[in-house]
């Protein structure tokens, strides 16, 4: 599993993507987008999205094989200046598998 580059179409809607090149011979219980975003001022310094850091973004669809696509149209990076983001799968037998991070930086 990979991450591709999301695109941002304007007014904070985003379509995050998820690549699948293989599936494994667990099921996937769930998988989306792992991400952390910071105010300019952060002092945090843990960029390394995961399970237990860092907030999901679920897709809603079933996991297939290639490009899995979800626009998110909330709120969560709104007034921020970067986020890290990265795929991620549960898998039934409570084990993750993660894709590479990716990070954005907003501009002023």
């Amino acid at each position: 599993m990979s991450t591709p580059a999301f695109e941002y179409t304007g007014d904070f809607k985003m379509q995050f993507k998820v690549q699948v090149d293989t599936l494994g011979d667990l099921p996937v219980t769930e998988y989306g987008i792992l991400y952390l975003s910071f105010f300019r001022a952060s002092n945090d310094t843990d960029y390394t999205p995961r399970i237990e850091h860092g907030a999901k973004m679920p897709f809603d669809q079933p996991i297939v094989l290639g490009i899995n696509n979800y626009v998110y149209t909330g709120n969560a990076f709104q007034g921020k200046y970067f986020f890290y983001y990265r795929a991620y799968a549960l898998l039934s037998d409570g084990s993750v598998a993660y894709g590479d991070i990716k990070s954005y930086t907003f501009q002023p």
